[in-house]
């Protein structure tokens, strides 16, 4: 077995820099001099190993020495020894999350880890190249952001923009992974990403082209069902697109309808008391709708 007390050389004298030379299966000693460091601050824990690459015991000290300054002034600076690349990190996290899950939590976790795979893995692997988690800065999560809003796509391939709702649920799980990171002592600290920024979603008002066509689809129905030509009144038309403001569902969703569809509740009244078109108050309710929704009732 291989060990490690063979040509022992502790370089400061006091341990936190050693040298040593490892024995071959054969039983031979090579040449190479690995390193043990122990960086000899409070947030330091355990050692960092690796090898000098060097078979001259100077050259090997010199190189044992800038790596101990490197690693020093990386834990002073809220680094960590122990620390693990994004990819590792996100792989460790996700084998860890899905062994804590029950089977009615399971699809849920299961969603959040693909999504998470999907964008943050790709982003953080792919695109930036895999840093190891202890030199994630918060402008490497804006730039996430940004990445998401301007990156994401449908099953279909069509482009959109992630929902609030979405980017704080991956804010959340960003959050997660950064304390688990912690816990595992991969960092010293768990730096603040900010929340991204939410846009307006909206629904915006329909055009003059929308309003022809929501009314020609409804005079075309009416004219079907009562066949006499008769189309919508001033006050049926106007009725008919307070419920689509209101209601904020998309004009096409309202097309079907006819105006029969429409009743009073004698004085039950809209959610919502006043129009901001006209002040009046509406008494509009969908009679179709009125049997799946329960505040119609």
């Amino acid at each position: 077995m291989a060990s490690d007390v063979n040509n022992k050389i502790d370089v400061r004298n006091d341990g936190t820099v050693v040298l040593y030379q490892r024995q071959n299966r054969d039983g031979t000693i090579n040449s190479v001099y690995q390193m043990r460091i122990r960086i000899p601050l409070p947030e330091s824990k355990g050692y960092f190993r690796g090898t000098t690459g060097e078979s001259d015991v100077a050259r090997a000290q010199q190189i044992a020495l800038n790596k101990f300054d490197e690693l020093y002034f990386k834990i002073k600076s809220g680094g960590s020894l122990n620390t693990k690349s994004f990819k590792d990190l996100f792989e460790e996290w996700a084998d860890d999350y899905s062994s804590s899950a029950n089977l009615k939590e399971a699809k849920y976790i299961d969603w959040n880890i693909n999504r998470m795979r999907k964008y943050a893995f790709d982003y953080f692997v792919n695109v930036k190249g895999n840093p190891k988690v202890d030199e994630l800065k918060i402008s490497d999560f804006d730039g996430y952001w940004r990445f998401r809003k301007e990156n994401s796509f449908s099953q279909n391939g069509e482009k959109y923009i992630p929902s609030n709702n979405t980017l704080r649920k991956e804010h959340t799980q960003f959050k997660n992974i950064l304390r688990f990171a912690h816990k595992r002592g991969y960092i010293t600290e768990v730096i603040n990403i900010e929340r991204p920024k939410e846009t307006s979603n909206r629904r915006p008002l329909f055009d003059r082209n929308e309003y022809r066509k929501l009314y020609t689809a409804m005079e075309q129905r009416e004219n079907g069902r009562s066949g006499v030509g008769q189309c919508l009144n001033s006050d049926q038309w106007r009725s008919f697109c307070s419920d689509i403001w209101w209601c904020g569902c998309l004009c096409r969703n309202r097309g079907h309808y006819h105006w029969a569809d429409f009743g009073h509740r004698g004085n039950v009244h809209f959610p919502v008391t006043y129009n901001d078109l006209g002040d009046i108050r509406l008494h509009i309710w969908l009679n179709r709708l009125s049997c799946l929704c329960g505040h119609c009732a």
